[in-house]
């Protein structure tokens, strides 16, 4: 232990109510100084959420990439939808004239844009060509994800799933919820399909997540768009 702080603001994710959807802990990392591996791990150990990030702080607002690292309790992760969704939404809402944010994660550069509620805080974000994220994940993961579809209204399938990872619940998962629509899309054929996914409702944690598939002609997949919302709950400092 030293005498070293770090700050942290807690979000709770895919929802604009607090202590609903799914929580996640943003821990900022000053630029210019180093935070090891294991001490990442650590601190993501001590908040116990299914996933805690580590901001890496710019000295100034452009439209370069911002460095994210994401940590479950156990290991460091490639990609995950809620925290991107999280962060940006984080750095957004503390520039609020810029409309766009790539974070560069273990998998590569996402964009994160604003796409409503243009206003200071914003409401709704969306991280596009998700698909081309997700292949980075490779094999190593395994869940039970289970999902049924409730209704198709006004163009939009909505589904209502629940995501196990052995004796843990989680509350929202955007990666998966883009696999799911990629996979519904494929049998649709051709077109923009949108999917409305609710998560979480078991638990007490409801989170809605929105997906927008784009299908070509030739029956290949063109771009996913992952949408949700977030809402700042906490925030503090961690000693290290």
């Amino acid at each position: 232990m030293t005498d070293a702080t770090l700050n942290f603001h807690k979000l709770d994710v895919f929802t604009s109510t607090p202590f609903i959807g799914n929580p996640l802990a943003i821990v900022h990392v000053p630029s210019g100084s180093s935070l090891s591996q294991e001490s990442k791990q650590l601190i993501a150990r001590e908040f116990n959420l299914s996933e805690t990030i580590f901001l890496h702080e710019k000295t100034s607002s452009d439209d370069s990439h911002v460095v994210v690292d994401i940590f479950t309790t156990s290991e460091e992760l490639p990609f995950a939808g809620h925290p991107t969704v999280g962060a940006g939404f984080f750095l957004l809402s503390r520039y609020p004239d810029l409309q766009t944010v790539t974070l560069r994660v273990r998998a590569g550069d996402i964009p994160v844009v604003r796409t409503e509620d243009g206003g200071p805080y914003p409401k709704r974000l969306t991280i596009p060509n998700a698909e081309e994220t997700l292949g980075a994940w490779g094999v190593g993961f395994a869940g039970i994800y289970i999902f049924y579809e409730q209704s198709n209204a006004e163009g939009i399938t909505t589904i209502r799933t629940r995501m196990f990872d052995g004796p843990l619940e989680d509350p929202a998962t955007g990666s998966a919820a883009c696999t799911l629509s990629g996979w519904l899309a494929l049998q649709k054929g051709a077109g923009v399909h949108k999917f409305k996914i609710v998560q979480g409702v078991e638990m007490g944690r409801r989170s809605d997540i929105s997906v927008a598939v784009t299908m070509g002609d030739d029956g290949e997949i063109k771009s996913i768009a992952l949408q949700g919302k977030a809402v700042e709950v906490m925030e503090g400092t961690v000693r290290i």
